[in-house]
């Protein structure tokens, strides 16, 4: 339904209020809770009217964080809020560069769940927009952090870690 976003997390709901009194629909982004919804207009046909709702979910989970967006600038792939923020990696090669810029930190007792709903999102969209590619995602748990990053795999070049980290390969 949204793209990063697994299915299961969303939920379509509509409510027939009766006769003349028209129906309300609304997404809900379950484990965050973020929803969007409302009367249907007279006049205006359901499926534009769930467009635009659609469109206002998709705004307000990027506003959120939840939807992360992977962006392809030269030869790499970045996460696009962690690229935003970042700096000084240019010189870098491109495993480098992606694994510099495409980490994130998490801590607290949620840190499982936060760091889990970003892998999802980041293997969905890599699977989406980049079947013929090779990732690989790094979890590493410590007593009080997750730290998550990913890079693509390429040939002739070594993967930032071979052991000691827990890691994930998504093949083409």
């Amino acid at each position: 339904m949204v793209h990063g976003i697994p299915d299961d997390d969303m939920e379509q709901i509509h409510w027939y209020l009766g006769p003349g009194r028209g129906s309300e629909y609304a997404y809900k982004h379950i484990p965050s809770g973020i929803m969007v919804g409302g009367l249907k207009p007279p006049g205006m046909k359901t499926h534009e009217f769930l467009k635009q709702l659609f469109a206002e979910l998709v705004e307000k989970l990027k506003a959120a964080g939840i939807i992360r967006a992977l962006i392809e600038i030269g030869e790499c792939v970045f996460d696009q809020r962690q690229y935003d923020s970042s700096h000084g990696f240019e010189s870098l090669d491109p495993i480098a560069q992606e694994a510099f810029v495409n980490h994130m930190h998490f801590t607290g007792e949620k840190a499982a769940i936060e760091s889990g709903r970003i892998l999802q999102s980041w293997m969905s969209e890599m699977r989406a927009k980049w079947p013929n590619e090779t990732f690989r995602i790094y979890r590493n748990l410590e007593s009080s952090e997750i730290t998550i990053r990913f890079h693509m795999v390429r040939p002739g070049l070594a993967n930032w870690c071979e052991e000691g980290v827990e890691f994930i390969t998504i093949a083409r």
